[in-house]
């Protein structure tokens, strides 16, 4: 599996509490998040979202096991991605939530069909 950086969109600048790997190579296409996604950095996923599913992917899959902390604006920004995907007939896992990155009171998001 080759793993490209997030540095491959220029201009996209990265907050350092947030680490993104992105592999495109194969379907599904695989964002393994790092760090905290919070109102800081949901922007930051909410474009690669956007692009993703601009250049055509609909089969998403989004590795949440190092996410050491999840807010609201994070959470929100995972649920209108799959909704925008799921509305182009496509389709997004999201897997392994660490414990510590699970929005307290919720139930994790193990994988949404």
């Amino acid at each position: 599996m080759v793993v490209d950086p997030f540095t491959t969109y220029p201009g996209w600048d990265l907050d350092p509490v947030l680490e993104v790997w992105l592999d495109t190579g194969d379907s599904p296409a695989t964002v393994a998040l790092a760090g905290e996604l919070d109102e800081a950095t949901a922007g930051h996923v909410r474009r690669l979202l956007t692009r993703l599913l601009r250049d055509g992917h609909r089969q998403l899959v989004v590795d949440l096991s190092g996410v050491e902390a999840v807010e609201e604006p994070g959470l929100t920004v995972l649920l209108e991605g799959v909704e925008r995907v799921r509305d182009r007939g496509g389709h997004v896992t999201i897997t392994d939530p660490s414990p510590a990155g699970r929005p307290v009171g919720r139930p994790a998001p193990v994988a949404l069909r």
